[in-house]
């Protein structure tokens, strides 16, 4: 009798913490892990029919927020109260990867919410928003930083959100910055130390979780080929970056993309975002990822066919860096650019289609 009084208060003390969250454990049932998806190839078994699956990143959300990546719980508000006007149901990462594995299926008009870093506010102001619409999210930790401060999720926050139908996530162990080596590390070291980022901060939160975790937020978007590798190596089936665009049947499961939401960004670049549909790309040269000796660089892709060279020039950047000269034949494109040193976006824009790829320079 006694242990039932225990078990009974501890329910209550869960169904306190997190209102509502007998609604969302039809949610819960989909968390399984897919297969890993190698990050250079597409899955074998395609969905049935392509859905576009916009996909969010916020961070801390707060009435009083002022940092550049932390978002007013007013424009918060305003973000969610559009999304579901406009049809849209919350999906997580791993049901996304299911679906591009071909192991599940998608609503209609779905769209991703994920909140990276561990803020304590995806508890106390992000979930009673969400719960008004039967929404849900995926969020990241930095695993060395779980209960560090009051401003931070505790491990039982962590669990709390996985019964009300939340997915929880890896954000490395540190934050490190996961293509950038010291200046007197060597290869090896530095692979050795971007492994352990990856790798132990999967067990970490599996063994407080008590569960398998199956998706990684890459720290500040950055990847690169040893970077996909490994998050696949290690047994993820999923990895968000912060690169342009939607999702859809054609993504990499370990390269997905996401539209940053900042301090002060404003309702027209969520709407846009979810209008977006994903540009599709061939022959991309240098590849995705892939790291240059030279800040002088040539990059060279084909655009799909139906869309034209004409309606995407103007919406082609390097940030940061600069385009020098740009050259068409057909659906080849070449750029001439100047890259600076580390991470580079190439991004496109046009034609009511977005994509955009990292290139890394190594050279000074």
């Amino acid at each position: 009798m006694k242990n039932r009084a225990v078990l009974g208060a501890l329910v209550l003390l869960t169904v306190l913490t997190f209102p509502g969250c007998g609604r969302f454990r039809r949610h819960a049932a989909a968390q399984s892990p897919a297969a890993p998806i190698a990050p250079t190839q597409q899955p074998q078994t395609r969905p049935a029919a392509s859905v576009t699956i916009p996909i969010l990143c916020f961070h801390d959300v707060g009435a009083n927020a002022k940092q550049d990546y932390s978002v007013t719980t007013k424009a918060f508000g305003a973000y969610i109260k559009y999304l579901h006007s406009a049809g849209y149901q919350t999906v997580t990462i791993s049901q996304l990867a299911a679906y591009l594995s071909g192991q599940g299926t998608l609503p209609a008009k779905p769209i991703a919410l994920t909140f990276d870093d561990g803020w304590k506010s995806v508890v106390t102001t992000v979930k009673p928003i969400l719960d008004k619409y039967g929404y849900t999210g995926t969020a990241y930790l930095i695993a060395n930083n779980v209960g560090k401060g009051a401003q931070l999720l505790t491990w039982d926050d962590a669990k709390g959100l996985r019964k009300c139908g939340y997915e929880i996530g890896s954000h490395t162990l540190s934050h490190a910055m996961l293509t950038r080596r010291g200046p007197k590390e060597t290869t090896e070291a530095f692979q050795r130390r971007i492994r352990k980022e990856i790798a132990d901060s999967k067990s970490v939160i599996e063994q407080h979780l008590g569960e398998t975790i199956s998706s990684i937020a890459y720290p500040n978007g950055l990847y690169d080929d040893f970077v996909l590798q490994t998050a696949q190596q290690e047994g993820y089936s999923a990895g968000c970056t912060t690169d342009h665009g939607p999702a859809d049947s054609q993504s990499s499961a370990l390269r997905l993309p996401r539209q940053m939401v900042m301090h002060n960004t404003p309702m027209k670049t969520i709407q846009h975002a979810c209008a977006l549909k994903a540009l599709h790309l061939t022959n991309v040269k240098p590849v995705i990822g892939a790291h240059v000796a030279a800040r002088s660089a040539s990059i060279n892709f084909d655009l799909e066919s139906g869309v034209k060279p004409a309606q995407i020039l103007k919406g082609i950047r390097l940030s940061p860096g600069s385009i020098i000269k740009t050259d068409v034949k057909g659906q080849s494109v070449s750029l001439s650019v100047r890259l600076n040193r580390g991470a580079s976006y190439v991004i496109i824009d046009g034609a009511g289609r977005g994509t955009s790829w990292l290139v890394i320079c190594d050279g000074q």
